[in-house]
This record gives structure tokens, C-alpha cells and sequence, in this order.
């Protein structure tokens, strides 16, 4: 399994304030929620642009793998490349 840790003030910013056209790319193409909240806690902190895992997992060859169908069908990649270059 995988987890994720976010403080709760972020969730709320993020139910709250986050921009329709975001908010309707993550309607529209599920599976992009989570790159949303990573551009969206960045641009509140003022951070670097969020390390993705796919170039992580590509700079240091380690494979990054679920079991769980979302992962596995053939667009999930494309999909959220779209996400990515949409936020």
C-alpha cells in the first residue's frame, strides 16, 4: 500500500480555494486530484515545483508499482501527463 500525509488546513485551503478550471480537470479526468494538491500546497508555500514521481522514479530506476487497476490501464500515464501540463 501506499499512503500520503497532508496536514488538514491544506485540505481545507484545497476544498475551499481551488481554482473551477482545476477543479473541473479533476471531475473530468479522475486520478488527477493528487497533482492538483501538490501544485496547489507549492503555490501556498511558495516551494519548488513538486518532485513528480515519475522523474523521480526515473532518475533513481526505482519502479513504481500498484497493484490496484488504476495504475495499470494503458492511458494512466498519458492521462496524468495531461494533468501535469494542464495545472
Amino acid at each position: 500500500p501506499r499512503f500520503s500525509f497532508i496536514h488538514i488546513d491544506y485540505l481545507s485551503l484545497y476544498t475551499k480555494y481551488i481554482p473551477k478550471r482545476i477543479e473541473q480537470t479533476i471531475n473530468d479526468h479522475f486520478n488527477c486530484e493528487d497533482i492538483a494538491m501538490s501544485f496547489f500546497v507549492s503555490s501556498l508555500t511558495q516551494a519548488k515545483v513538486p518532485l513528480l514521481a515519475n522523474q523521480w522514479s526515473i532518475s533513481t530506476m526505482v519502479k513504481l508499482t500498484s497493484p490496484a487497476a488504476i495504475s495499470q490501464t494503458f492511458d494512466h500515464k498519458s492521462l496524468r501527463d495531461k494533468c501535469v501540463n494542464d495545472f
